[in-house]
């Protein structure tokens, strides 16, 4: 019999052994690798996240613009063809510059960056470029009468033609694999739209895209046209 205070040893209460700092250790690594994929994720979301909800705000101003009396061509970038016989435009990055210097926007041109393409707070045409725009642009997609019509969306994306697809045919996953673009923050796995009504989504490779799922980025019949940065 043993009391407290014997000087007796209990094994029970031996230390930490090699063995057990190994299994600890061997244990919190697939802890991490388990977690990993999320916390890149979250961390992915809270860098493009804000990104996403500016430009859902950007649409909902054009689409007040529009109400309060702007006419169509001066809102929104369209082709010939569609009836608007407004500007044309080169690039996204050339039709944000209208909507700065013609004053359909009250905002610098940082509005249009962040994510991996750094944001220049200038009212100067000459100063924003391509490298500040996240930015590509659907043209048409106000005629389509559609509101689930991308409007906006992210510049990491690869196009046939640059026209958003149409068609169970096509694979959409592809479309970002083969995005030379690697500045965004979430340039690998997913894309942000934004549509004419303002809602907005990040649209994950894994999850919503594929062969069988170009309805997921454009809802209509037609291969709208697209103004890269």
């Amino acid at each position: 019999m043993t009391t407290s205070g014997s000087g007796f040893h209990d094994p029970r209460r031996a230390g930490f052994t090699l063995k057990d700092l190994l299994a600890v250790i061997v244990g919190l690594c697939l802890l991490l690798a388990l977690l990993f994929p999320y916390i890149a994720g979250r961390i992915r979301d809270a860098t493009t996240l804000p990104l996403l909800h500016q430009c859902a705000a950007l649409s909902k101003e054009l689409s007040a613009k529009r109400l309060a009396g702007l006419s169509e061509e001066q809102v929104y970038p369209m082709t010939p063809e569609s009836g608007g016989g407004g500007k044309q435009y080169s690039s996204s990055t050339d039709y944000f510059h209208h909507l700065i210097q013609d004053e359909v926007l009250a905002c610098d041109y940082s509005f249009f960056g962040g994510a991996g393409a750094p944001p220049i707070k200038t009212m100067e045409a000459k100063r924003f470029t391509a490298a500040n725009n996240a930015w590509s642009v659907v043209v048409d997609a106000p005629t389509t009468k559609n509101e689930q019509a991308p409007l906006f969306i992210s510049r990491n994306l690869v196009l046939p033609d640059d026209r958003l697809p149409v068609g169970d045919d096509v694979n959409l996953q592809s479309l970002i694999e083969n995005s030379t673009d690697q500045k965004l923050a979430f340039s690998n796995d997913r894309l942000m739209v934004v549509t004419i009504s303002g809602s907005g989504s990040a649209v994950h490779k894994s999850k919503h895209l594929g062969p069988g799922k170009a309805h997921r980025l454009n809802p209509t019949s037609h291969p709208l046209p697209v103004l890269r940065p």
